[in-house]
């Protein structure tokens, strides 16, 4: 597994409230290398960063005009308090992929649900909202 983080930086030198910690799964190579050690392969699906927006989107009952449909996604977040599973907010993203009128996705982090709203001028008002990550239908 890797683990990361996002520490959002304001300014040069201000650093505000990190992300919680995201876990993406890494695979493991069958056979180990010459000294043995072992080789870890990236995710099977390549996960750019600037596809998605930790901490950033809008309220749940937000320009309520613009929610397609919510879903939960318990079952996909393996529940961890601490911890935010990537196949979970990458599950989120292919839902919006296949839903006709989604333009963009938030994954509540506390609720392990996933909100579909069709894109547009309204998300460009999105706002910093701590424990949501946002992300495009398609990046």
């Amino acid at each position: 597994m890797l683990y990361a983080q996002v520490v959002p930086v304001k300014g040069k030198d201000e650093t505000l409230t990190p992300s919680k910690t995201i876990k993406v799964p890494l695979g493991l190579y069958e056979d180990a290398d010459a000294d043995g050690a072992a080789v870890l392969l990236p995710p099977s699906s390549v996960v750019p960063c600037g596809c998605f927006e930790p901490d950033i989107g809008k309220e749940r009952d937000e320009d309520e005009d613009e929610i397609i449909k919510e879903i939960d996604l318990k079952d996909a977040m393996q529940l961890d308090k601490d911890v935010i599973n990537m196949a979970a907010i990458v599950r989120c993203q292919e839902v919006c992929q296949q839903t006709s009128g989604c333009g963009v996705f938030s994954f509540y982090e506390d609720l392990s649900l996933c909100q579909l709203r069709r894109g547009g001028e309204q998300w460009q008002r999105r706002h910093s909202l701590p424990n949501v990550i946002s992300g495009a239908k398609t990046c």
